[in-house]
């Protein structure tokens, strides 16, 4: 029961999106050097922000958003360096697959929690 749990992919990146969580949270405590209430507070909505916006990243960068200026970045310096692009942009267009919604939904999910519990607890106190 417990290896089908942790094989799930959701679990997975469930538990990534935490652990980054995290060290963002204790990277923006340590930068901002507020150990008060208020500052520990900030910290960690501002890592949730930063976790919700790398879900928000990776569902438009997995949707092809950017495919048009990475292929002309990588049709540019291969001009300038005297390579041809195998394919061409349709073809490199239809090649991107989508990531799947395991992926990025438990970004969504850990950062807006993270977001919305500290902001609780801070007009609760």
């Amino acid at each position: 029961m417990i290896k089908k749990i942790i094989s799930n992919k959701w679990f997975t990146y469930a538990c990534v999106s935490l652990l980054i969580n995290t060290a963002l949270a204790f990277a923006t405590l340590f930068f901002s050097n507020t150990w008060t209430f208020k500052g520990i507070i900030d910290s960690i909505m501002f890592s949730g922000f930063l976790t919700f916006f790398i879900g928000w990243f990776i569902l438009i960068a997995s949707g092809g958003l950017f495919d048009y200026t990475i292929y002309g970045l990588k049709s540019f310096w291969g001009s300038v360096f005297g390579k041809k692009q195998e394919k061409s942009y349709v073809e490199y267009h239809n090649s991107h697959k989508q990531a799947p919604a395991s992926v990025y939904v438990p970004f969504f999910i850990v950062g807006a929690l993270t977001i919305a519990i500290p902001w609780i607890i801070f007009y609760l106190v």
